[in-house]
């Protein structure tokens, strides 16, 4: 999770705009490919019905919300 934080932080991922206009994506500074993060998030949400820990939950929902976060994509 550590790396998509990184990525979040350096606006390598989520909606940006500029040069490398992504909306709900992860640009991977290593190889320049694109990931759909929506499908990410929905994978976040359903990891939570596993943890107990109300602190893990909150720290996995509000990474799925800043990844959500501005998106102007549809479904």
């Amino acid at each position: 999770m550590s790396h998509l934080e990184d990525a979040l932080r350096s606006y390598m991922a989520k909606k940006v705009g500029g040069s490398i206009n992504l909306d709900a994506h992860y640009l991977c500074r290593h190889c320049d490919s694109r990931m759909d993060l929506v499908r990410h998030a929905l994978k976040l949400i359903n990891t939570c019905t596993y943890v107990s820990s109300r602190a893990d939950i909150e720290k996995i929902l509000n990474i799925g919300i800043c990844i959500l976060s501005s998106s102007q994509r549809g479904s």
